[in-house]
C-alpha cells in the first residue's frame, strides 16, 4: 500500500483544479496555467502510522491560486483566487482511488469540479462540472501537475 504521505500528496492538485477555470471566464478555446499552493489540509478520521488510511477516509484542503504570468489585471505573482475541497477515498490498495468535490470562489461566482482518481498522482485530471454566477455554464477540464507537497502547476482547458 503507498503511504499516507503520497495520498496527501496530490490534494494540492485536487483543491488548484477548480480556482484556475473560474478565474478565466466562460470563454472557449483558452488555455490557462497558475500556481496552486496548499493552505490548510486534514483527514478525517486522523491518519497515523497505527491508523492508516481506509476506504471511507475524508480529505478536507484549503488552496491558493497565483497567476504564472500576468493575466485577470493583475502581475504574475498575484493571488487570484481559492478553492475548498473534499477526497473521499474509495479503494485502498497499490493505487489508491479517491472521488474528489471541489468547490472554488472566485469574486463572479463559484465552480464546481469532480473527479476520481489516484490522489497521489504526480499527473490528475478533473471534469469542470459547473457552477454559479458567471461561471453557471462552465465546462472543460483541468490538469495538475504536482511540483511538491505543497505546488502544483495547474493548467485550464476550456471547452469551446
Amino acid at each position: 500500500m503507498k503511504t499516507f504521505a503520497r495520498i496527501a500528496l496530490g490534494l494540492a492538485v485536487a483543491g488548484a483544479v477548480a480556482v484556475p477555470f473560474a478565474l478565466a471566464g466562460t470563454d472557449g478555446g483558452r488555455t490557462i496555467e497558475l500556481m496552486s499552493i496548499q493552505q490548510r489540509f486534514a483527514t478525517v478520521p486522523p491518519v497515523s502510522h497505527t491508523a492508516p488510511p481506509a476506504v471511507g477516509l475524508r480529505m478536507v484542503f484549503q488552496d491558493r491560486a497565483f497567476n504564472q504570468s500576468p493575466q485577470f489585471g493583475r502581475p504574475a505573482g498575484a493571488q487570484v483566487g481559492r478553492a475548498e475541497g473534499v477526497c473521499t477515498l474509495i479503494a485502498v490498495s497499490r493505487k489508491p482511488q479517491a472521488q474528489c468535490l471541489i468547490t472554488a470562489h472566485v469574486p463572479d461566482g463559484q465552480i464546481v469540479v469532480a473527479g476520481e482518481g489516484d490522489p497521489g498522482a504526480k499527473v490528475t485530471r478533473y471534469a469542470i462540472v459547473g457552477g454559479l454566477g458567471a461561471y453557471a455554464n462552465a465546462r472543460g477540464w483541468v490538469t495538475g501537475k504536482t511540483l511538491s507537497d505543497t505546488k502544483t502547476l495547474i493548467t485550464i482547458h476550456l471547452a469551446g
